[in-house]
C-alpha cells in the first residue's frame, strides 16, 4: 500500500513562537517551498503588518490573510508559516485542515518574551499610540 504524501505543512503557534523561522527549514529538509504568510501580505499590500492593522484595521488585515490561505492551500509542496492569528477564525482553520497537517509549535511565555520583547514591527506589541508596550504591560 503506498503511503498519501502530505502536499502542505502549515505552521502555527504564537508570535514569536519560530513559525518564519522554523518554515524554510522544514521545507528545506522536505524538498518543499516555504511561504510566510506575513511576508506575502506585505508584498501584495507594500505595506509592514504593523502599518496594515494601523492604517485599515485587523478586519481589512484578516480579509487579505483568508484571501491569500485560500491560495496557497491550492499550491503542492510547501511549508505555510501562518499569522499567530490566523486559525483563530473558523474558515481558515476549515481551509488548513482540509487541505494540509497543522503544527502548533509551542513556546514557553517566558521565551515569546524575550524574542518580542525588543520588536517593533508586531501590531500588538505598541499600544494604541504605536509605542512599544512597558515590559509590564507585556
Amino acid at each position: 500500500m503506498e503511503k498519501t504524501r502530505i502536499h502542505r505543512v502549515y505552521l502555527t503557534g504564537f508570535m514569536g513562537s519560530g513559525k518564519s523561522t522554523i518554515a524554510p527549514i522544514l521545507a528545506n529538509t522536505l524538498g518543499y517551498s516555504a511561504i510566510d504568510i506575513d511576508l506575502e501580505i506585505e508584498k501584495i499590500t507594500g505595506k509592514k503588518i504593523t502599518s496594515i492593522f494601523s492604517d485599515f484595521g485587523e478586519k481589512y488585515f484578516r480579509d487579505i490573510e483568508r484571501t491569500l490561505l485560500h491560495k496557497v492551500s491550492q499550491f503542492q509542496g510547501c511549508v505555510i508559516s501562518l499569522g499567530g492569528g490566523t486559525i483563530s477564525h473558523e474558515d481558515n482553520l476549515k481551509i488548513i485542515k482540509e487541505t494540509g497537517i497543522l503544527v502548533y509549535l509551542k513556546t514557553e511565555p517566558e521565551r515569546i518574551f524575550q524574542r518580542l520583547k525588543f520588536k517593533r514591527d508586531r501590531p500588538l506589541m505598541n499600544n494604541r499610540e504605536g509605542f512599544s508596550l512597558s515590559d509590564e504591560e507585556l
